[in-house]
């Protein structure tokens, strides 16, 4: 039988492990291990192994008598040790140093501006003085997100001098780029020994002036709702990113913003979209995307059809931050044709905070429909007529 480990606590891959009759190694942090439910494992390891090294001791002692047959990670800071796992046990992982590359956004910039020419001004700003230089440079405004940032955590638009005195030390160093604008897209690939595989275009809609941090998204759309030549512009673009950087082999998720002058690179991880991305691109094109990943990791041969049969949307709802006072019509779109899941985690007394990051949101509708347009319209008219209403919290 084969054995998996899989850094972090992701009940979605654990499930898939199992019913796949693989055998199932958990390594959980402390801080997963709270929220952690039992499930049927040989063997589950709380260990700090963000911080720690000890886990590749651990799981050395284990392969003395159960050699290990993949890993996977979904969790960002499972990414790394799953990494160094797959290196010294000679599994299918992305390598090293593209797993450290992708997490560090100023270094990647750098090594991508060296090797493809990085389109837009950035750079790696460690105190106010040098803030206020690129300020400058970049014509008095510019986007900031912290080096080893991910979900939209931290990112906020700098107009002026005013808005720059607000940081303090303990925000630095940053990276600092100037302020593009265009359609935002995802794109997951996976590379395997036949080389890259393109997993189609997600659209993805920001809040904007409705949440507090306006980079957060609000809505995917799959498959985005842009022209063919688009697509494939898109497509390139990150496909030579990937092979710029080496992350050319396992599983990758990249955001890009498609400008006037051309593709503008936002992140990369060596995972897929989180998000429920992967869902929306099952809905659309029939293929379990998570069951070939573990396959594959496993040592498996796969096999994944990216063409979209249909097309599926998520909608975040959104609220003003306060006490929710009424909830109305959270049970009359449940039984809609289009409506594949409705999840709304509030009732009367519950929180809802400003949205600051993608794990601020509380809620979403999940559609399917015949095409990315009539799905996308659907899942935001449903979202748009599911009323939260909230008073201001007691001081």
């Amino acid at each position: 039988m084969k054995t998996l480990v899989v850094f972090g606590n992701a009940p979605v891959l654990v499930d898939i492990i199992r019913s796949l009759g693989f055998s199932l190694v958990q390594l959980l942090s402390p801080s997963d291990s709270r929220d952690y439910r039992y499930q049927d494992a040989r063997m589950v390891i709380i260990t700090d192994y963000v911080n720690s090294m000890e886990f590749l001791g651990i799981l050395k002692c284990m392969a003395k008598d159960t050699p290990l047959s993949g890993v996977v990670s979904f969790s960002e800071y499972g990414l790394l040790p799953a990494a160094l796992a797959a290196e010294e046990f000679g599994l299918r992982y992305a390598p090293v140093a593209a797993v450290n590359i992708s997490r560090n956004k100023a270094d990647m910039r750098e090594l991508l501006k060296e090797k493809l020419g990085h389109g837009i001004r950035f750079s790696k700003v460690t105190n106010p003085e040098e803030a206020k230089a690129f300020l400058a440079e970049a014509g008095g405004a510019a986007i900031i997100k912290p080096i080893g940032g991910f979900a939209s955590e931290g990112v906020r638009a700098i107009r002026d001098q005013a808005e720059l005195d607000t940081l303090t030390s303990a925000h630095f160093p940053i990276l600092m780029e100037e302020i593009a604008e265009g359609i935002e897209l995802s794109l997951d690939f996976i590379g395997t020994d036949d080389g890259l595989i393109s997993l189609g275009v997600n659209e993805e809609v920001n809040g904007g002036e409705r949440y507090h941090n306006p980079f957060v998204e609000a809505q995917h759309v799959y498959p985005a709702r842009i022209s063919a030549e688009l697509r494939d512009e898109a497509i390139a673009f990150v496909r030579q990113t990937l092979e710029a950087i080496g992350l050319d082999y396992g599983p990758s998720h990249t955001e890009v913003l498609m400008t006037k002058t051309g593709p503008v690179l936002i992140e990369t991880h060596s995972r897929f979209a989180g998000d429920f991305i992967t869902e929306l691109f099952e809905r659309s094109t029939g293929c379990n995307l998570l069951e070939n990943y573990v396959r594959w990791a496993a040592g498996e041969a796969i096999q994944i059809d990216a063409s979209p049969k249909r097309a599926a949307s998520i909608h975040y709802f959104m609220a003003p931050p306060g006490i929710v006072r009424n909830i109305k019509g959270s049970f009359r779109f449940r039984s809609h044709p289009n409506v594949i899941r409705i999840d709304l985690p509030l009732e009367i007394g519950s929180v809802v905070k400003q949205v600051g990051s993608s794990f601020d949101r509380y809620g979403y509708v999940l559609v399917s429909a015949s095409t990315n347009v009539e799905a996308a319209e659907i899942a935001q008219q449903i979202a748009g007529s599911i009323a939260i209403e909230t008073v201001a919290a007691p001081h």
